[in-house]
């Protein structure tokens, strides 16, 4: 018989519920009320804390920094200056003539030195 252990992911959380283990199969349904049962009063006792919206909140300033990134990494490497240089100082990293910190100043200075002000 395939069975499962959920715990409450809360740890030492003062808002979740008390930590308890319960048994749960797949199989034979057994124990699956009660297994969501205890998800249901985790996240009721996550939004009357204010808890879950916090966490919302700061993965809400997490994803924006993410595409950030990875907007202003697509640029980067769409400039012109940098798609011109990168394959060459990939090619010299990779070999042990350059450093990648050397690689990586030579392609930012291409790309900010090209770059409208």
């Amino acid at each position: 018989m395939s069975s499962f252990a959920l715990e409450s992911a809360a740890g030492c959380d003062k808002t979740a519920p008390e930590h308890k283990v319960v048994r749960a199969s797949s199989h034979t349904n057994e124990g699956i009320p009660e297994v969501w049962a205890k998800l249901e009063s985790y996240r009721d006792a996550m939004l009357a804390s204010g808890e879950l919206q916090g966490r919302r909140r700061a993965q809400q300033k997490v994803w924006m920094w993410s595409l950030i990134q990875d907007n202003a990494l697509t640029h980067f490497q769409n400039h012109p200056s940098v798609r011109g240089a990168l394959p060459q100082l990939e090619q010299r990293v990779t070999r042990g003539e350059i450093s990648p910190g050397l690689a990586a100043d030579l392609l930012l200075k291409a790309f900010t030195s090209s770059s409208p002000k």
